[in-house]
Parts: C-alpha cells; structure tokens; sequence
C-alpha cells in the first residue's frame, strides 16, 4: 500500500513539473517510457525573449509597461503574473517603485506585498500575483556513503518572470488527464484507481522466481494553454540585486 500511495505521489509531482514548464518556457519536455521529445505550444519566440533588471536603482515600472503594451498591440490583456519570491523581494525593494507607491520620501523603505499588488492592480491591470518556490525530488543516487542522494530542483524557475492573461473563466494551469493503459489491464492484473484522481492507476503483478512483488503508478496526463498568446516570459537579468 505505502509502495502505491508513494509512486502514485511521483505521478502528480511530475504532472505539477509539466504544468509550471509550461509557464516558464511555454513547452514541454517529455523524456520516460522511451519517449523522448518536446512539445511546442506555439508561443511565439519573443514573447518568451523578453528580459527584466530588477535592480535597486532601475526603472522596472518602464520594463513591465513594455511588456503589457506589447500584449495589449497583439489584443491580449494580462491579468496576473508567476515567480519566485527571490524576485517579489527586489520588486519590493526597487526605488522606482517605492518612489511611485510612496513618493521621494518613501526611497528606501521597503514595500509591503500588499502595497506591491495593489500599485500592479491598479497600474498593469496584474490582479494575481503568483510565488512558487516550492521543490521536488528530481532524482536519486546512492552516495559513497551508502546513503540515498536527492536532487531537488524548483517548480518554477527562480530566474523566471512569467506575465499572462487567463481564459475568460479565469483559468489558467490546468491540464488534460485520460485513462492509460492499465484502466484496461484490470482483467487480467490487480489494478487499482485513486477516489480523488481516478486516472492515477495503481497496477501490480507477481513474479514466482525468484518471487517478486511489482508495483506501478500510471497516467496520461497533457498541460493546457488555452491561448499561445497568453504567455509572456522574462528572464531576470543576472545584474539584478
């Protein structure tokens, strides 16, 4: 049981993986079960070339007003914006900012969350602001002592700005799930589905020699974008401090 609720864990990680690749890159890489390729969404090349110094002394009001006047030429209104909160932090602690929330004597003085989202809000029309520094364990070794190595990486890139406008419901993030193979093996195999996510198949089979117990996790799962155009991607510039 605690093999199956494990791997099915890994099944909903790497779907959480997909989906914040997606945001940040605009595809999607798929590389298990021999498959090996990437899928394009069709974002266009510069609206994932966009750039973003977020120095203490740059004006990053002008930079992000470039990037929604451009959304706004192609007809696209952006709404809210994902990253890390490595970058909310030097948002909070621009001077350019802080001396348009504030005026000249608030220079210095670091901006609450708040103040930052209520002055993109009512600026850039950006009603959501998204942090994700949440990690996963990417892989596994086993050390030279004999102990397990986990690699941990970030969802979301931490250097990674991304700026989009959600479908008319709202939404944005979500994906396609469908059954996989396994929801036909139950004939023959012991196949089980979770209550909550039916399409995570928990299958296992026996070996008699040696006597072996398997277990596997599976599904088939596809981010969505609704709109190609609904993605503008920044990279934060390595100057930033």
């Amino acid at each position: 049981l605690q093999d199956g609720i494990r791997l099915a864990d890994q099944v909903i990680t790497r779907t959480k993986v997909a989906k914040n690749e997606l945001l940040a890159t605009g595809q999607v890489t798929i590389n298990e079960n021999n498959l090996a390729l990437t899928v394009d969404y069709g974002v266009p090349a510069e609206q994932k070339a966009f750039t973003l110094d977020l120095a203490y002394d740059v004006d990053v009001a002008a930079q992000i007003q470039e990037i929604v006047d451009y959304a706004n030429d192609i007809g696209v209104e952006i709404n809210g914006m994902i990253t890390s909160t490595k970058n909310i932090t030097k948002l909070r602690n621009n001077q350019y900012l802080q001396t348009a929330i504030n005026g000249n004597i608030g220079a210095g003085a670091q901006l609450s969350r708040g103040q930052l989202e209520a002055y993109f809000s009512d600026e850039f029309g950006i009603d959501t602001v998204v942090t994700n520094d949440l990690k996963y364990g990417a892989s596994a070794e086993i050390g030279a002592d004999e102990r397990p190595i986990i690699t941990q990486k970030k969802y979301y890139p931490q250097n990674k700005i991304t700026f989009f406008a959600t479908n008319p419901g709202g939404r944005l993030g979500t994906g396609l799930w469908g059954d996989s193979p396994e929801a036909d093996a139950s004939a023959f195999y012991n196949v089980s589905g979770s209550t909550v996510s039916p399409y995570v198949y928990i299958m296992q089979w026996m070996e008699t020699d040696p006597t072996v117990l398997w277990t596997k996790a599976s599904s088939l799962f596809m981010p969505v974008l609704y709109n190609p155009n609904s993605l503008f991607i920044a990279t934060v510039a390595e100057t930033g401090v």
